[in-house]
């Protein structure tokens, strides 16, 4: 655990350290000459080498990136992979272990994909940098998005794609789904965001998503929408398009609906960033791309929140989102800053800390109760 906790807190502080350098950097550059940095910077290129390496040597983050370590292996050892992917996955992932080169790079090369597509999307926001830095790599994302990998790689590039829309470059939006979709097939989904194209004021915008927010948390614990959903299990199991049709299987053992300490933290800081996010919205008064981010970051919380008690399965097109609740965290927290609520913005940090922390006890003391293999391994210890 101790490894586990040094790890971490050590890769949120470099990075939060350098998000921080190469923010105020720009603003004495601005202040001087008027002209931004340019994107690759030293400090976001060392940012986003460390968190390659960081992620390139963890042995183990789920059952997903166990399946994608086998699955290279082998095809090292056999030339051939066991389950299809999509083909620009697949030319990689063959491109790299035909070459032999080690899983090491093979899972840091997809790790830096991931940071560097979230940085360059705030790389005319880097105040912000810092804080989202933080908020990922202690809050429950980082897992998440190592775990998943290939949907991680769309997740981290929807603030990007939210800058285009913004900018209304719709065809190089289009083009980008398109090119992701042969990484991971979930981010045609997100073609959807085209028809998000109105303002909202941000007073009824906080009590909107408040109020969808605390209904979707009472209707996803409630045993008559857990029926509803086995029901549609049924449907999607026996229907030859979903390829994953057994893995919506929802047993008795979900009508038993859990609410411990992780969910209460992670409720809890949903709740206050939903509640602050009229100030968050104002301070950001007609940046359209704040807007979206807002708008995202609350089909996330709504959705998971409706499907916590279902199975993974069901809410992994909601979790293409929780980027977007990051930023919004990190935006969240610059503002109660910005307006000196110290307090209140340490809050906001701690509470999203604590999952990660909980887990890593959990994981210590009661391995066999743990189902998120939430403590640091390298490598070449295995």
């Amino acid at each position: 655990m101790l490894l586990s906790v040094c790890v971490y807190t050590s890769l949120a502080a470099i990075l939060f350290a350098l998000g921080w350098h190469v923010w105020k950097r720009e603003e004495r550059l601005k202040a001087a000459t008027g002209r931004a940095l340019p994107f690759w910077s030293w400090e976001i290129i060392a940012s986003i080498l460390i968190f390659a390496v960081v992620a390139g040597a963890r042995y183990h983050t789920g059952f997903d990136h166990a399946m994608y370590l086998h699955q290279y292996v082998s095809y090292q050892k056999y030339g051939f992979f066991t389950r299809d992917f999509e083909p620009l996955f697949m030319w990689v992932t063959q491109l790299m272990a035909g070459a032999h080169v080690h899983y090491f790079f093979y899972f840091a090369f997809w790790a830096g994909i991931e940071i560097m597509a979230l940085y360059y999307a705030l790389n005319k926001y880097k105040h912000l940098l810092p804080w989202v830095s933080l908020m990922l790599v202690l809050g429950p994302f980082y897992l998440h998005l190592m775990n998943t990998m290939r949907q991680g790689v769309v997740e981290c590039f929807l603030p990007l794609l939210l800058v285009m829309l913004s900018n209304r470059k719709y065809l190089l939006f289009c083009g980008v789904i398109l090119l992701l979709s042969l990484v991971h097939e979930t981010a045609l989904l997100l073609i959807v965001l085209c028809m998000v194209r109105f303002k909202w004021n941000s007073s009824v915008f906080r009590k909107c998503s408040v109020s969808l927010f605390l209904l979707a948390t009472v209707v996803g614990s409630l045993p008559i929408w857990l029926e509803l959903c086995r029901h549609l299990t049924y449907i999607l199991m026996n229907s030859s398009v979903i390829q994953y049709g057994n893995e919506f299987s929802i047993n008795e053992h979900h009508f038993s609906v859990a609410f411990g300490p992780v969910r209460m933290f992670v409720l809890c800081c949903q709740l206050i960033v939903l509640w602050l996010s009229k100030e968050t919205l104002t301070l950001f008064y007609d940046n359209e791309w704040m807007q979206l981010i807002a708008i995202t970051a609350v089909v996330f919380v709504v959705g998971t929140a409706l499907m916590c008690n279902t199975t993974n399965f069901y809410q992994r097109p909601f979790e293409l989102f929780g980027i977007c609740f990051v930023v919004l965290m990190a935006a969240t927290v610059s503002m109660l800053l910005k307006y000196d609520r110290k307090i209140l913005a340490f809050i906001v940090i701690a509470i999203n800390l604590m999952p990660l922390m909980i887990n890593l006890v959990k994981a210590t003391l009661w391995p066999s109760t743990s189902n998120l293999p939430t403590l640091y391994h390298f490598f070449f210890t295995h």
